[in-house]
């Protein structure tokens, strides 16, 4: 079970790249444990390249030999460029 005191979802914004990186570096050990992103339950996702079904399907698999996973979502409002998907 979870820990509901630890956020289901992270947002993490800015031009600060480094500082993201290591942000997520440092949630990713967090999480998944010593492993961090090398982990098996550790994904990156890319909004420009994968589609919605394959973020909710990663998002819907249960941890491999583990307790948690992490999906990293990039560039999420690439899907809000055109009209249709803003209605």
């Amino acid at each position: 079970m979870t820990d509901m005191t630890e956020p289901q979802i992270h947002l993490i914004y800015g031009e600060d790249l480094p500082g993201m990186q290591a942000y997520l570096e440092t949630l990713a050990h967090r999480v998944l444990g010593e492993q961090g992103t090398g982990d098996f339950n550790f994904v990156r996702l890319d909004a420009q390249t994968d589609d919605e079904e394959r973020l909710y399907a990663e998002c819907m698999t249960l941890p491999f030999f583990g307790a948690q996973r992490l999906v990293v979502y990039n560039n999420p409002l690439q899907r809000l460029r055109s009209a249709q998907t803003q209605k």
